[in-house]
Formats: structure tokens, C-alpha cells, sequence
């Protein structure tokens, strides 16, 4: 059940956010905020992550998944990460449950930040879709923002998954690899095929319907309904997904002889 939530649950809920996306939200500094913040937070991440793997004295591969997860989308980037870096399966569940548990704590402290730094509803959306590990996480901490929020932290998000596809040949290519090349070159490509989802598509697809239903029909009663019902099953699933959230971290799996990944995971 949770796997189902945390998946297609989730899913469903970022296609459907695409109808919530109006133009207005959308002018040239949140854009130009999307991608400088983007380019600069992950090249960053992933070098103070192996800094304090170094001090630490962390495994290097969970460091690659602790900085991976963090900085591009929680545990489907872990999952795409891990055959690229040579990871165990065990650094596996460390690197998720680390990631898992730092989005949890954004979704319990990033509102009343954000209140506390008077941040509008989309920049508040912005910031929690550049600043939270996991995809569910995001997007549920950008919807406790405001009306615009998730809209934000969707779209802001999703330009981060996207970086998915170079980070991966970036650890491929800098992790030597003792199989033929031919092998490794297959391996990327399904690992990279695998992580990029696409329901990315859906949710452009959705947003694309939005600004044309805005120009062509307006105040139509029946777009007006429309939009209404989308976001009544928005909020419901949304909470199914946040919920899910809760439920699915198991502290077992990070407060054993991997604490220190915590401390790479904090820091990232």
C-alpha cells in the first residue's frame, strides 16, 4: 500500500498539478531562479557531500547516493545512482532512509520558515521544490504554502530530475568500471531511462491544456467546474501522499553502524 502511494498515487497527483499551473506564476525571475539555483546547488552538494564523507571516513559509493538522493530526487535517484557507483544493496537502504528522513524534517519545519521569512506562496513553492530531497516530500511541503506552492515546487522539481540524466554520466564516468564497455554503456542507458519518469510529460501535457483552457474558454462554467474538481482530488491525494510519508520512513535502517551517513546527509 505505502509502495503503491509513494508511487503511482504520487504520480498521479504531479500529472494532475499540471492543470493547476497558471502563466502568471510563471514570470522571468521564477524562471531564471529555477535554473541558476539548480546549477549552482548541485555541483555544490555533491562536493561538500564527499568533503565530509572524506572527514567522516564514509564509504565513498554512499556518499555518491546520500549526495545523489539529496540533490536530484530522494530514492529514485539513489536506486539510478547506486549500479553506476558500485554500491551494496545495504548502502542502498542507508542512502534512502538518510534522504527519506531529511525530507521529513523539511515537511515538519519548511512552512513555518518560510512564514518566519515572510516568503510568498511562490517563492515559498520554489524553494521547497529546490531545497527537498524527495519528490513526495517536495511537493507535499510546497502545497502546505499556499494555492501556488506546489505548482511551484512541481515545476522547480521537476527541472532538478531532469539534471538526473547528467549526473549519472558524470559518477559513470569518474567510478572505474572493470566491465566491458559495451556493458556499461547499457547499464547507464536503462538507468537513466528508468529514473526519468515520465510523468514529467503528463504534467507538461497538463499544464500546456491549462493555458489554452484559460484563453479559450475563460469564465466558461463548465472549465471553472472542472479546474474546481481537479484540485478537490488534488488535496485528497496529496494527502494520501504525505501520509504515506510519515508511515513509510524506518529509522532501523539509518540509526545502526551507518550513522554517519546522517552526518553526510545533514550536511548535503
Amino acid at each position: 500500500g505505502l509502495r503503491f502511494t509513494g508511487k503511482w498515487v504520487l504520480r498521479l497527483s504531479i500529472v494532475l498539478m499540471g492543470l493547476k499551473v497558471q502563466t502568471s506564476f510563471f514570470g522571468k525571475t521564477e524562471i531564471a531562479t529555477i535554473f541558476i539555483v539548480a546549477a549552482a546547488s548541485v555541483p555544490s552538494t555533491f562536493f561538500v557531500s564527499h568533503l565530509l564523507g572524506v572527514l567522516l571516513r564514509v564509504r565513498r559509493p554512499l556518499v555518491d547516493l546520500v549526495a545523489g538522493g539529496t540533490m536530484i530526487c530522494g530514492a529514485s535517484a539513489v536506486n539510478a545512482i547506486a549500479p553506476a557507483c558500485g554500491a551494496h544493496r545495504e548502502e542502498q537502504g542507508v542512502a534512502i532512509g538518510v534522504t527519506f528522513l531529511f525530507s521529513v524534517t523539511a515537511m515538519l519545519s519548511f512552512r513555518t520558515i518560510a512564514f518566519a521569512l515572510g516568503l510568498d506562496p511562490s517563492f515559498a513553492g520554489l524553494w521547497s521544490g529546490l531545497a527537498v530531497n524527495d519528490l513526495s516530500s517536495a511537493v507535499a511541503v510546497g502545497a502546505q504554502m499556499g494555492e501556488s506552492g506546489g505548482v511551484m515546487a512541481a515545476a522547480s522539481k521537476s527541472a532538478r530530475i531532469l539534471l538526473l540524466a547528467p549526473v549519472l554520466v558524470s559518477i559513470a564516468l569518474a567510478r572505474r568500471d572493470t566491465r566491458p564497455a559495451g556493458a556499461r554503456s547499457k547499464q547507464l542507458t536503462k538507468s537513466i531511462v528508468d529514473a526519468l519518469p515520465g510523468f514529467i510529460i503528463g504534467y507538461v501535457a497538463l499544464a500546456i491544456v491549462r493555458a489554452a483552457g484559460d484563453r479559450v474558454f475563460a469564465d466558461a462554467a463548465a472549465w471553472t467546474s472542472l479546474i474546481g474538481a481537479n484540485k478537490l482530488v488534488l488535496d485528497i491525494l496529496m494527502s494520501a501522499v504525505a501520509a504515506g510519508i510519515g508511515l513509510h520512513l524506518s529509522l532501523k535502517t539509518i540509526l545502526g553502524p551507518r550513522t554517519r551517513a546522517l552526518g553526510v546527509g545533514a550536511g548535503a
